[in-house]
C-alpha cells in the first residue's frame, strides 16, 4: 500500500469563505425567487423556524410541533433530534426571522381552506431558503399534518441541506482525493470535503481523513467485482465493508481494526438517484479492541460497464460532542459520486461530445 499525504493549506480568507458557505450565508443561488436578503439564508443546518398563527399559539401546539420534528434520528450513538425547532408568530415574523434557511409557516383559516395541505417555495425572503407552507381550515387539521406529514417534511429539509452542501462541493473540494479515486478505483469520481488532507491509497481503495481528535471526518472509496443482484443486499454490503475496511483501516492497538457494529443492525435502502440505482447503508462503526466508534453512511453504485461495484462511505468520530451535523457535512459528498466524465449536477454523460 502506498501512503501519500496531499495537502493544500487554506488561506484565512478561503477558510472564512468556506465556513460562511457551510453556514448557509451564501447558500444555493439556483433560482431567482423573491429574495429580499442578498446575503442569503442564515441559521444552522437542520434548524427549523416555525411560524404560528397568533390566535392559535399555545403550548399544546408547540409541544406537538416539537414532537413531530424532534424525534431522534436513527443510527446515531446518542439521541439527536431530526431538526432543531424554534418558534415565532405571524405578528413577530420580522426580517430577523425571515432570513432563516428553513421555515415552516402554519396558516389556519376556515374561510380560505377546505382541508390540510403542504406546499413548498424557495427564496421567498433570502437566497438558499426553503419555506414549507402548512395550510389548514382548523387547528385539528394542523395536528393531522404534523402526525401524517412530519417524516416527509423532515426529508424535504434534509434534502435541501444536502443540496446546499452540493453547491459548496461543486466549487470547493479535495481535488487530490478525486485524483486518487480516478487513479486507484477508476471509472468514477467524487467531490470529497476539502478538509481531508490526509490521503492513503491501496489497490482499488482510497481513504481520506482530517485526522482530528474531535469532529473527525473520514471518507473512503473502494470497489469490488459485481456478482449479481444479491450484491445489493444489507448482509452482503456489510460483509464487503468489514472485509475491505477491516483490512485497510487499523487501530492503534494490536488486533484493532474497523468493523460494522451489528448490535444495532444498519438500515439498508435502495433508491434511484440522478437516473441510476444506488444502495444506501446507514449504521454504526467501531474499532475492535478500542473505544472508537460512530455513525457511517455508505452509498454503492455500479460502474458503467457493470463489471464492478463502487462504494463511497462517510464516517465521523466526535466522542464528546454531537454528530448529526458533522455527519450531514461529510455524508453530502456521497451524492457527488458519479461516473468519471459525468456532469456534476445531472450525473449524465454527454455522448455527443466524444
Amino acid at each position: 500500500m502506498s501512503n501519500k499525504r496531499y495537502s493544500k493549506p487554506l488561506t484565512m480568507i478561503a477558510t472564512l469563505l468556506l465556513l460562511a458557505l457551510t453556514a448557509g450565508s451564501l447558500s444555493s443561488c439556483k433560482g431567482g425567487g423573491k429574495s429580499r436578503n442578498p446575503l442569503g439564508a442564515s441559521g444552522r443546518p437542520l434548524s427549523l423556524m416555525v411560524v404560528l398563527p397568533d390566535q392559535y399559539d399555545s403550548e399544546a401546539l408547540r409541544d406537538s410541533v416539537r414532537r413531530a420534528f424532534s424525534q431522534a434520528l436513527p443510527i446515531l450513538p446518542q439521541p439527536e433530534p431530526a431538526l432543531d425547532v424554534m418558534f415565532t408568530t405571524h405578528s413577530r415574523f420580522t426580517s430577523m426571522f425571515r432570513s432563516q434557511r428553513n421555515i415552516l409557516y402554519i396558516s389556519i383559516d376556515p374561510e380560505r381552506y377546505t382541508g390540510p395541505s403542504i406546499s413548498v417555495s424557495r427564496n421567498d425572503y433570502a437566497l438558499g431558503q426553503i419555506l414549507l407552507h402548512a395550510k389548514a381550515e382548523s387547528e385539528e387539521s394542523v395536528y393531522t399534518i404534523l402526525r401524517l406529514r412530519n417524516d416527509s417534511m423532515i426529508r424535504t429539509v434534509f434534502d435541501e441541506e444536502v443540496e446546499r452542501r452540493l453547491v459548496v462541493l461543486n466549487e470547493t473540494f479535495s481535488s487530490a482525493f478525486a485524483r486518487a479515486v480516478e487513479e486507484q478505483v477508476g471509472g468514477v469520481t467524487v467531490n470529497a470535503p476539502v478538509e481531508l488532507e490526509f490521503i492513503q491509497t491501496g489497490d482499488h481503495f482510497v481513504w481520506g481523513s482530517n485526522m482530528a481528535q474531535e469532529n473527525r471526518m473520514d471518507f473512503v472509496v473502494y470497489s469490488f467485482p459485481f456478482r449479481d443482484k444479491e450484491t445489493f443486499t444489507r448482509d452482503y454490503l456489510i460483509h464487503k465493508r468489514d472485509s475491505v475496511l477491516g483490512r485497510q483501516i487499523k487501530g492503534q492497538f494490536p488486533g484493532s481494526r474497523m468493523m460494522t457494529e451489528t448490535m444495532l443492525m444498519p438500515v439498508f435502502s435502495a433508491k434511484e438517484y440522478k437516473g441510476a440505482y444506488r444502495a444506501e447503508l446507514r449504521g454504526l462503526w467501531a474499532m475492535t479492541n478500542d473505544m472508537m466508534g460512530g455513525p457511517f453512511v455508505m452509498h454503492a453504485i455500479v460502474k458503467g460497464d457493470k463489471s464492478e461495484v463502487v462504494v463511497a462511505e462517510a464516517f465521523v468520530y466526535n466522542p464528546s460532542g454531537k454528530k448529526r451535523n458533522l455527519l450531514l457535512y461529510d455524508e453530502s459528498a456521497l451524492y457527488t459520486l458519479r461516473l468519471e466524465g459525468a456532469d456534476y449536477w445531472s450525473h449524465s454523460i454527454d455522448k455527443t461530445s466524444k
